[in-house]
């Protein structure tokens, strides 16, 4: 485990400590080489160890370049969709020019691997603008492949919440920002980054 500053919130620190003791033991079990060893196994992420924070959990696969699978969504997270996301493609409420961002990002975080803290803003159906933080880290498959990634969404802490009369983008999130997040292989060269957002 690298040293990593605290991210000034119980629910994004407690999810980190977790999916760092999770990797601690995917290194002690060495069932992969190199980098890969440091992320843990789908399998054994357990949710329910994190019980404060269930609602606002979820996990995706990168099944395509054009699906996200979202597999698991808490309560939180849909309501802030305005919709049961479990089993969508998270790609269908993402800004339409942010789908290569999030499918970029996604393959970056399985081949370092890497995991990244973004902020958020999400227009939902009722016209309010939320705004929020979430953290996102690698899951590997049985086999080692790292091809899930599971994260927490910081609901509770509203950067913005205001109410808009148009809603056209209704149920859509756009990424105001994003960081790479070290976890013991580095993080992506400058040149390897997907492009600032506008």
């Amino acid at each position: 485990m690298i040293e990593r500053s605290s991210y000034s919130n119980d629910a994004l620190d407690a999810f980190q400590v977790y999916w760092d003791e999770l990797s601690i033991e995917a290194k002690k079990s060495g069932g992969t080489a190199g980098d890969a060893q440091l992320v843990p196994l789908r399998s054994a992420f357990n949710p329910m160890k994190l019980p404060a924070y269930l609602p606002q959990i979820f996990i995706t696969e990168l099944v395509s370049d054009d699906c996200i699978l979202v597999r698991l969504a808490g309560t939180a997270i849909d309501e802030n969709a305005g919709q049961i996301l479990q089993g969508k493609n998270f790609l269908d409420i993402c800004d339409p020019d942010e789908r290569g961002l999030h499918v970029g990002v996604c393959k970056i975080m399985a081949s370092q691997p890497c995991g990244v803290e973004m902020t958020r803003r999400a227009r939902l159906a009722d016209g309010r603008i939320h705004q929020f933080k979430s953290v996102s880290l690698p899951l590997a498959d049985n086999e080692g492949v790292p091809r899930f990634v599971v994260g927490i969404a910081d609901l509770e802490t509203n950067m913005a919440y205001k109410v808009q009369t148009g809603r056209a983008n209704s149920g859509r999130s756009q990424v105001l920002e994003y960081e790479f997040i070290d976890l013991g292989a580095g993080i992506p060269p400058k040149d390897r980054e997907i492009p600032d957002l506008k």
